[in-house]
């Protein structure tokens, strides 16, 4: 469930192969072009998951690496992308530098949040001990 006070911004999340990218925009565009033998076959979420998504493994190491950064992830039905979430302060934590902050105005009443223009690049952690 949502929180009123979440930031979230959305991480594209890698395919099954190296090429998932361009053969979902071939898909897409070939459903979207008249005259293609494609046009308008729409894949259905499980479909498109299965096809162009990120496997259970890597959904799970994201999670992993979003959660320990006190952030919160949660992958999208398609797996394509996760929504990852949290307040203002967990955000500025996690990236050892503030969200960039637009606040609101009378034309447009939220306070907007931007990543970034640069984050600290981060050093490996070190492998765990068994």
């Amino acid at each position: 469930m949502p929180r009123a006070d979440a930031v979230t911004f959305y991480l594209s999340l890698p395919g099954p192969s190296a090429n998932s990218a361009a053969e979902l925009a071939s898909a897409a565009f070939a459903a979207a072009t008249p005259g293609n033998p494609a046009y308008r076959h729409f894949s259905t979420l499980a479909d498109a998951a299965a096809r162009f998504g990120a496997s259970d493994a890597q959904i799970d190491a994201v999670d992993r690496a979003v959660r320990a950064e006190g952030l919160e992830s949660a992958a999208d039905p398609t797996r394509l992308f996760a929504r990852v979430s949290g307040t203002p302060d967990q955000w500025a934590a996690a990236l050892k530098t503030p969200l960039q902050e637009q606040p609101a105005t009378a034309d447009s009443p939220f306070t907007a949040y931007g990543l970034p223009q640069t984050v600290p690049r981060r050093s490996p952690r070190p492998a765990r001990r068994s």
